[in-house]
């Protein structure tokens, strides 16, 4: 019997051999013969129909990822792409499109080695250095993306990305001339790009070209109103300039887009307090304690969760585990409250890490290239280090409630992950900021390529699409961070309190330090304003609000109630307060 059964198995192969050989192309056979590869006489390889198939199935899924990425869906477009690589294995695109989906997901080895595969098949493909470069500088690591983005310029000197994240490199190395080079070659190469415009004004301000600086940030804002960086950058060189009512009015624009914006909030306070306009801040005040996370009228998070130094995790030095201990305790309070908001609603996550290289000598570390070196542009030395901030924006789409689960989780472990891995050759600081989204407001990624009119609106930040291969895959900011902001009047702020230790200067050091994510500073000047109010209920009911919303930052919600319930026994229509006890409430 198993002699038949043997026998009935050969026969069959024979069949299944010719039959294959009978197919038709376009089903995999090759219509000649036995062998389903042909050979011409000089034994060059045809590829079978089956293979060209492949291939013509691979390129449908590549667009089809690109539709996924398009909606903010990288899990899917993870899957889509990863199907492409398998149908045609030999081009190094869906390779690089899967790292893409990979890298929002917050994936970033895993990107990484899809980038190193396109390198494989393709060592000198300019897209997969630059996109590694991105991918090392996001976490920390400036020397690697520099080699990679000098690979990608040599291949393509003429792509104003490429320029871009080069000379934004060339700033976090303190190599300005460089920087200043390259910077100036993006804007030329794409004068109408409003991002490239307000780097070079970030360059121009920090090397001291006010004047410069102001032309570039209005360039940007003409090219597209809605951009919030530049407006902010607008708004503080005014204020160093003594321009004070310029000033004013850019920082009321900024909080206009961005109603949640407490780095303009705390700027604009600042400012008026400094004019005796005590009285002018209060309504103002009590809008920063406001604690939904996110509306679709586009509030922002009111308190924006910053970082200290995130150095602590690589070394023994107690005060740096401190540090890093308190750093991760406001991420996962952070995390924390986004889990509780419905996994229905869209969310846009920004994330800010400052990184400055620890003990960086620029005149002894100078980075041997093949970049044209422009003339000597410096007449003094920078005794500080140019702020080296990476700016991310991630989108957590529509989900069920474990899809949310799974986007926090990814997300935060990477946040994390580039926490430890940035700081073990730089001081690391990250602010971290949700808001929803502004409709009435344009997005970059809906704009036409001069960036002119706006054919649709779903953004108020300047938002980029995800599955270029730019810039827009994560951006070296080169000038002033959100944190940097605040650090610029933060010294000015505390010597104030201390020296004249008034109502006013505790509640503006309140909500300074709210600002910057550190609620126990914050709880503690609130407490001390609330003891010198005598007996204007208003000053009060500030007092307490700042004092509940500290409670918030601390992660302590029903102590945050009890004080919310205090203000609503002063006054019973604080819209502040029943806002913030109806939120905690529906969170449960």
């Amino acid at each position: 019997m198993r002699k038949y059964v043997f026998l009935l198995s050969l026969i069959l192969l024979n069949c299944s051999l010719l039959t294959s050989a009978a197919l038709p192309k376009f089903l995999g056979g090759s219509g000649l013969g036995i062998n389903a590869q042909k050979a011409n006489l000089e034994n060059n390889y045809y590829p079978t129909y089956w293979e060209t198939l492949m291939k013509e199935q691979s390129s449908l899924n590549l667009k089809q990822g690109f539709y996924d990425l398009a909606r903010h869906d990288y899990k899917t477009a993870e899957m889509t792409f990863a199907k492409a690589t398998i149908k045609d294995p030999t081009k190094p695109y869906p390779h690089i499109f899967l790292g893409i989906s990979l890298y929002w997901q917050g994936k970033l080895e895993e990107a990484m080695a899809e980038y190193r595969a396109a390198l494989d098949l393709d060592p000198e493909n300019a897209q997969a250095h630059q996109l590694l470069g991105i991918a090392y500088a996001w976490k920390g690591e400036v020397k690697p993306a520099l080699e990679h983005f000098q690979i990608a310029y040599k291949k393509e000197p003429n792509r104003a990305d490429v320029n871009m994240n080069l000379g934004s490199t060339y700033g976090a190395l303190n190599d300005y001339e460089n920087s200043l080079f390259h910077f100036r070659r993006a804007v030329e190469l794409e004068p109408r790009h409003p991002l490239y415009l307000y780097q070079l004004g970030s360059l121009y301000e920090f090397l001291g070209r006010d004047e410069l600086a102001k032309e570039s940030f209005r360039k940007s804002l003409k090219l597209y109103p809605y951009y919030e960086e530049a407006i902010l950058a607008l708004a503080v060189l005014s204020e160093k300039l003594g321009e004070n009512a310029r000033a004013k009015g850019y920082y009321n624009k900024s909080l206009s887009l961005k109603p949640g914006d407490s780095i303009a909030r705390l700027r604009l306070v600042n400012l008026l307090l400094k004019q005796d306009k005590f009285e002018d801040t209060l309504d103002m005040i009590q809008r920063a304690f406001l604690i939904a996370p996110v509306s679709n009228e586009g509030l922002a998070l009111s308190i924006s969760y910053g970082g200290k130094s995130a150095q602590g995790s690589a070394q023994n030095n107690t005060q740096d585990d401190n540090e890093q201990n308190t750093l991760d305790n406001q991420l996962a309070q952070f995390k924390k409250r986004l889990s509780k908001i419905s996994s229905e609603e869209e969310i846009n996550v920004q994330v800010q890490t400052e990184i400055t290289p620890k003990n960086f000598n620029p005149l002894v570390e100078k980075t041997n290239t093949e970049t044209p070196q422009p003339t000597s542009l410096f007449d003094k030395k920078f005794e500080q280090n140019l702020s080296n901030t990476f700016s991310r924006s991630f989108t957590l789409a529509p989900a069920t409630q474990e899809g949310r689960k799974e986007q926090l989780d990814k997300l935060f472990e990477g946040l994390n992950n580039v926490l430890k891995e940035g700081s073990k050759e730089n001081d690391v600081k990250m602010f971290v900021q949700a808001s929803g989204l502004k409709k009435d407001a344009p997005s970059l990624s809906t704009q036409n390529t001069a960036y002119g009119q706006a054919q649709n609106s779903i953004g108020a930040k300047a938002t980029y699409n995800p599955y270029n291969v730019g810039n827009d895959m994560g951006l070296w900011v080169v000038g002033k961070s959100w944190l940097k902001y605040v650090e610029e009047v933060q010294n000015e702020i505390e010597q104030n309190t201390l020296k004249e230790p008034t109502l006013q200067n505790y509640i503006l050091s309140g909500f300074m330090y709210l600002t910057l994510g550190q609620g126990a500073q914050a709880f503690d000047n609130f407490k001390k304003a609330n003891s010198l109010v005598k007996e204007n209920n208003e000053l009060k009911e500030i007092c307490l609000l700042g004092m509940g919303t500290s409670f918030i930052v601390l992660g302590e919600e029903e102590e945050a109630k009890q004080i919310y319930n205090e203000v609503l026994k002063i006054n019973p229509n604080n819209k502040i307060a029943q806002n913030n006890i109806e939120i905690l409430n529906a969170e449960e």
